[in-house]
């Protein structure tokens, strides 16, 4: 809190290197209003515990957002990582809350449909949060929390962030070679080329058959494996 003050009454002789100190001194001081809101149970009467624990949010997120204000890379990404989460627990938590004891069979259906569709909101904002951290890669900022909100969003969102990415150097085989003995000789030495180490000349002799046969699938993706693994990625593109 000292350090925080004392950047804040610096003036004029407030440097790039107090706000350093003060946005983690910051982040620092934000833990213990995330861990107020973690403690907090989701009991039945349910509606009782969630104002509880949505007062709890709100403090948390006001904290990571005084981090946020600083404007210092790292403890802004990490405060972002932090409000993401925050909003992914609250619509975990909301699942797993403690059901009233006098439902039946059919009650305790709809109460749990009825929970779902309020941790649906939740857990899309905590991905919209988690994705504000991964477009800073963008930018060529890919520190350890937005390393944390990629994986965050793998499990949140594996349609799109969960892939696995598969690369085995280039195509080997053409199918359109199997029925003319001309490309699949000119495909054959091209990948020989590639195999020996001479990308350029396999890439040039991929280009060549992609170009002298009327577009071979095969040859053209080759080209893009070759050109995003020599990091053209707007060329492989």
């Amino acid at each position: 809190r000292e350090i925080v003050s004392a950047d804040a009454g610096a003036g004029a002789q407030r440097t790039d290197r107090t706000r350093f100190l003060a946005a983690h001194a910051q982040l620092a001081l934000a833990e213990p209003a995330r861990e107020a809101f973690r403690a907090v149970r989701l009991t039945a009467p349910l509606k009782q515990s969630l104002a509880t624990k949505k007062r709890a949010l709100d403090a948390a997120v006001g904290a990571y957002k005084q981090v946020a204000s600083y404007n210092v890379a790292a403890t802004t990404t990490a405060a972002t990582f932090e409000t993401a989460e925050l909003y992914r627990l609250l619509a975990q938590d909301l699942l797993a809350s403690e059901r009233p004891k006098q439902l039946n069979a059919e009650e305790r259906e709809q109460y749990d449909a009825l929970l779902e569709e309020q941790a649906f909101p939740l857990e899309e904002q905590a991905i919209q949060v988690h994705e504000i951290n991964a477009q800073r890669s963008r930018d060529g900022l890919y520190d350890d929390s937005v390393r944390k909100s990629f994986a965050a969003l793998a499990a949140l969102k594996p349609a799109r962030y969960g892939k696995s990415e598969f690369s085995a150097g280039v195509l080997t085989t053409s199918g359109a070679a199997a029925q003319n003995p001309g490309l699949a000789a000119d495909f054959a030495r091209a990948v020989g080329l590639q195999q020996a180490g001479r990308t350029s000349d396999a890439e040039l002799e991929f280009k060549q058959v992609d170009l002298q046969y009327g577009g071979v699938a095969e040859a053209g993706i080759n080209v893009g494996l070759i050109a995003r693994q020599a990091g053209r990625l707007d060329e492989a593109a």
